[in-house]
């Protein structure tokens, strides 16, 4: 097989493995899509999302890691915020959605609750593979195993984990399927919890040495409150359609489970 060949197959397996990881992350629109506007803003508010993850991302580079497993380690401070989001965001929705929609409701969120729970158990096995690996301690088994984490993390691990990030981010693990606005109302969260992470670092002393410059001092303090607020109105604007965090959209009967 030549190098061609081989070019040719990791490209075929890397797409094949984002196909399948792009599929699994979005929602199925059981509700039916938006009004246009309302549309345009879910994409600006999902690209501020993204912004916030990247000025995450500035933040935390320097915190001691070599640049690829920095660069994960960011990505994992990310989830450990957005993973509970949603979480929090199923929560909040319960109590203020009316009482008659609760039980469809807890039916509705079964995909978006299964996501976040399978997004953990991905989280738990990589820090259990790369233990594992560390923990070996035989000298020639220990660089074999070394080169195949390092090209497994830069040929698979890290363009899956970063496409399945944005994905995860977009659609806010099927938020969607749980509820019209849910994605919105999970970026609200999500947006005050890393804004509240930055701030406490910011007040030890922590962050402040890391922070490179006035761009990255605008886009870790300035992106959170943007997503908020566009998340605020993307919810404003669905209510003008009749979608609303009190109640649950009748499903489209085209949907499946």
């Amino acid at each position: 097989m030549g190098f061609g060949s081989v070019v040719q197959t990791y490209f075929a397996s890397l797409g094949f493995l984002f196909g399948r990881i792009k599929e699994w992350l979005t929602p199925r629109f059981r509700y039916g899509s938006g009004d246009v506007r309302v549309e345009r803003l879910e994409l600006a508010r999902s690209v501020g999302g993204i912004v916030v993850t990247l000025a995450v991302w500035v933040a935390y580079e320097q915190v001691g890691y070599d640049s690829v497993m920095g660069s994960l380690s960011t990505v994992m401070i990310n989830a450990a915020v957005a993973l509970p989001a949603v979480v929090v965001g199923i929560a909040i929705l319960f109590g203020t959605i009316a009482p008659a929609d609760r039980s469809r409701l807890l039916r509705a969120v079964r995909r978006p609750a299964v996501t976040v729970l399978a997004c953990l158990a991905v989280g738990l096995a990589f820090d259990f593979v790369l233990g594992s690996y560390k923990s070996v301690r035989l000298p020639g088994l220990a660089t074999i195993l070394a080169v195949v984490v390092i090209l497994a993390l830069l040929l698979y691990v890290m363009p899956s984990i970063l496409w399945a990030a944005y994905w995860g981010y977009r659609y806010w693990f099927n938020a969607a399927d749980g509820h019209p606005l849910l994605p919105a109302l999970c970026s609200i969260v999500f947006s005050v919890g890393i804004l509240g992470v930055n701030t406490y670092q910011l007040a030890r002393g922590d962050l402040s040495a890391r922070i490179p410059g006035p761009l990255a001092v605008l886009l870790t303090f300035g992106s959170p409150p943007l997503v908020i607020a566009l998340a605020l109105w993307e919810i404003k604007l669905a209510g003008g359609q009749g979608v609303t965090l009190r109640a649950l959209p009748p499903e489209r009967r085209s949907a499946v489970d």
